[in-house]
């Protein structure tokens, strides 16, 4: 029987400097992608902050930890900004208060943190077994839909990046053929929001169909290969042609970032949050038309509506589940909504219609 660890009183700061070597190494070995090791390190620099670095880790108890979460929820979440915040709860300069899923997300880290040094012999015992305070959890049912219908996808592509007119300036249509291009590949195929910024110009290889594969980096920097249409890499190559064109005519700035598949204005390789913004903006176009578009859109939800509709198709969920990258099946599962008529439509082709046809037919004669 193998002993436990010896306990070492350490402090908090250099638990936590111990932990994060290892979930960097985590990442080299493809355990861990780099999003979780990023949002480690940001949850773990929140609790050495409200514990106290110079703390030992063994002092921290349960009760600590249901006051450090308590001082967290209250944090304003510098990434969530709020207009009109006056006389406002919830909100503190200007800036909304921790929200559930992001307590929840910090719950988790601390988990995973103390779980680790029960294992090496930091603390004797976890004192997440002994706290009070949890955040609620919805017991994963939604309050909408993340998936957009059919009828909305087809409007974003069609109006959501913008229409170009007579007074429409050279970074503008540059913005809208990279928009409608980006908002294409993430409909149609489903990758991360993350998968599609890190995007190169090389990781897109043409075929003598006229399309492409495009070799994704994935969670844990596994490769999958996505098969693009003729069409879908039309728009890729329309857009890496308008963005050649108006850096030789001085209209956009070579960049920071030549490789980048896709770059802002000035030439930098979009991030996250310049997507999430740019779906905003097709979100506000959409409102205008006289169909409506009554909800918002993330990065996310078109992940979601990429395997709803795929599945709704009558896609394998193993090749729905293989486009999206994840190694579980259960996993594709949680993408999935229901899309208006698909369940009348599934039970009038359910394959024993006829021969409940039949049935009632000889019943009738007789």
């Amino acid at each position: 029987m193998v002993a436990p660890p010896t306990l070492q009183r350490i402090t908090v700061a250099e638990a936590i400097d111990a932990f994060l070597r290892t979930t960097r190494q985590k990442v080299v070995i493809g355990q861990f992608s780099e999003r979780t090791c990023g949002i480690y390190a940001r949850d773990l620099a929140d609790f050495a902050v409200l514990a106290g670095p110079a703390t030992v880790l063994d002092d921290v108890t349960g009760d600590d930890v249901d006051s450090i979460m308590s001082r967290y929820a209250m944090i304003p979440d510098r990434r969530r900004k709020v207009a009109n915040t006056r006389a406002r709860s919830g909100v503190r300069g200007g800036h909304a208060l921790k929200s559930v899923s992001t307590q929840t997300l910090f719950h988790t880290t601390l988990t995973a943190f103390f779980r680790t040094a029960e294992k090496r012999g930091w603390v004797q015992s976890s004192p997440m077994l002994y706290t009070q305070l949890r955040p609620a959890k919805n017991h994963n049912l939604r309050v909408e839909r993340r998936a957009l219908t059919l009828d909305q996808a087809q409007a974003l592509l069609e109006f959501g990046a913008g229409q170009p007119g007579p007074s429409t300036t050279a970074l503008q249509r540059h913005s809208m053929v990279r928009d409608r291009c980006v908002f294409s590949l993430m409909v149609f195929l489903g990758p991360r929001v993350s998968e599609v910024t890190n995007a190169n110009l090389s990781d897109f290889a043409p075929n003598p169909t006229g399309g492409a594969v495009w070799t994704v980096m994935g969670k844990g920097h596994k490769e999958r290969a996505l098969p693009l249409s003729s069409s879908l890499y039309g728009l890729v190559s329309q857009y890496q042609q308008l963005r050649r064109q108006l850096v030789a005519d001085g209209a956009l700035r070579a960049g920071g970032d030549d490789e980048a598949a896709f770059v802002s204005s000035r030439g930098n390789r979009i991030n996250d949050q310049a997507v999430q913004r740019s779906l905003n903006a097709a979100v506000r176009r959409l409102q205008a038309l006289p169909q409506g578009f009554s909800r918002g859109a993330t990065p996310h939800a078109l992940r979601h509506t990429a395997a709803t509709l795929m599945l709704a198709n009558g896609w394998d969920v193993k090749v729905v589940s293989g486009l999206l990258g994840h190694e579980n099946i259960a996993t594709t599962s949680r993408y999935l909504d229901e899309l208006p008529g698909e369940l009348e439509r599934a039970i009038a082709n359910h394959p024993l219609s006829d021969q409940l046809a039949t049935e009632r037919e000889a019943v009738n004669a007789a």
